[in-house]
This record gives C-alpha cells, structure tokens and sequence, in this order.
C-alpha cells in the first residue's frame, strides 16, 4: 500500500511538472527563452489596459537585427542561432522593473517593453540597449553600415489614451521601425505615442 501510494504521488508531481514545462514552452521562444509572440500580445493587451487605467506610460521598442540574413550566409546558421541569443540576453538584462519584459517577435525582431518609464529616461533606456549590443562586438563583415552586429529599432513612448492601444502602439512602433531602417539603419527613431509623424529623438 506504501508503494502504491508513493507510485501514484510520484507520477501526480510528474504529471505536474510535464503540464508546466508544456505550458511553459508555449509561452517562450525555443532559441532564446524570451517570449514569444502569441505571449508577447497577451501580455502587451494586459500591460496597455492596466497602464490605461492607471494613467502609466508604456514604452516599447522593436528592433531588427541589421542585415541579417547576410550576417547568416556568410557566418552560418549556428553563428546566426548564437547571435540571436547573444541579443535576447542584452534584451533580458534591461528589464528592471517587474513588470518589464523582452520577447522576440520573429526571425532577427525583438521587443522590449518598460512600464511607467518617465519621458526623460526613454533616450538612456534605449541607448543602453544600443551600447550594450555594441559592446559585445559581434562581427558581422557582410554589413552594409558597420563592422559588427547593430540594429535598428522604433521605439513609441506615452500614456495610452483608450484601453485597446497595444495594437495601435505595435503598429506604430513598427512604421517607426521601417523609417529607421529606410533613413540607413543603425539608428533608433523614438516618437510620442499617438503622433505617428514628429520624431522625438534620433540615437545613430
């Protein structure tokens, strides 16, 4: 009876830990361990309603590894999986605050967001992204604007004004992003939330 008893609570805890681990794995990105997008979304809707509510601002930057696929064929896609890595970590270290977080969004994409970061902080914030992956001077020779890895990145930062935003803010970001890249990327373009045509500010 002993046995049995100690059989059937050994495969309750497995049990327990497999659904975990599962639903674990359906939040994060394989490579990195970041968020993925399908997580990315849930928490940015839960994170813009809350901030709505309280009357926070919510910062979010999208940043495109800078010729990638280049960066790809002439290293490889073990060098590849290893530099995505390398960006995910950078990412993780700049989310202080708890209801800070990083994910990758999709292929060489990523995202960090911060809540309830003060207007005067959003340049530092995002040029310490910039100095950190900088610093580790990942070589990429098929570069068209550098000898080591950089990016180019949209950051939108405000208060949301209706409780539905987080689509609205990604879609900014992302048009903030484009313009990044198409003004010769390595550079990081911030805008106001809700003003989609007057930059704030532009770190290159």
């Amino acid at each position: 009876g002993g046995v049995a008893a100690y059989t059937l609570e050994y495969q309750q805890r497995v049990s327990f830990l497999q659904r975990g681990a599962l639903k674990s794995l359906a939040k994060t990105d394989p490579l990195t361990g970041l968020y993925n997008r399908g997580a990315i979304n849930q928490k940015l809707n839960h994170l813009v309603d809350y901030a709505y509510r309280e009357n926070k601002t919510i910062t979010l930057m999208l940043l495109d590894v800078d010729f990638f696929k280049p960066f790809n064929d002439h290293y490889g896609h073990i060098a590849g999986d290893k530099c995505l890595i390398q960006v995910a970590n950078a990412l993780s270290s700049h989310c202080k605050r708890p209801l800070d977080f990083a994910g990758r969004y999709g292929g060489e994409e990523f995202l960090i967001v911060w809540f309830d970061a003060k207007p005067t902080e959003v340049d530092q914030l995002a040029s310490n992204v910039r100095n950190h992956i900088a610093a580790q001077k990942i070589p990429h020779n098929a570069s068209k604007v550098a000898e080591i890895l950089t990016f180019s990145a949209g950051i939108v930062s405000g208060t949301p004004a209706i409780p539905d935003a987080a689509q609205s803010l990604l879609q900014q970001a992302d048009q903030c992003l484009y313009r990044a890249k198409d003004s010769g990327r390595n550079r990081i373009l911030i805008q106001d939330l809700g003003d989609d045509h007057n930059l704030v500010s532009v770190i290159k």
